[in-house]
């Protein structure tokens, strides 16, 4: 009587092969179960604060030349448009909308976001009043 496994040697290799198969899932499923609980568990702290308004601030500081101030007073809306002239720079010309509308109040305003006097707006704003 002929022996199987003698004749066909990966006979043998093909069952072990088989068998081993449901265990190296197995140890595979529990390493990669330990891994992910270990990586959640340990909480993650950002390095950067998080951003919490829709429209972020930004400073940026330039030396402009200021040529004129041109400001459109509107008392019904109580709005005033203002805009710079600038001379030898990029920035042409800078336009705001303030919503003050007396002109010492405007020219406090102006002259503190600018860092200068108001005697200095004063000397180059013009106003038009609608």
């Amino acid at each position: 009587m002929a022996q199987p496994y003698r004749k066909r040697p990966w006979l043998r290799l093909r069952k072990a092969y088989w068998l081993l198969l449901p265990l190296i899932g197995v140890a595979m499923w529990i390493i990669t179960g330990w891994m992910t609980d270990w990586v959640l568990s340990h909480a993650s702290f950002p390095t950067t604060q998080n951003q919490t308004s829709l429209y972020p601030t930004t400073r940026f500081t330039r030396t402009l030349t200021l040529t004129s101030i041109s400001t459109r007073i509107d008392r019904s809306e109580n709005i005033a448009e203002v805009t710079f002239t600038t001379q030898n720079s990029p920035l042409e010309r800078l336009e705001f909308k303030v919503p003050i509308v007396e002109s010492i109040a405007l020219e406090k305003a102006l002259a503190q976001e600018l860092n200068t006097t108001p005697e200095a707006i004063r000397s180059l704003i013009q106003y038009q009043i609608r």
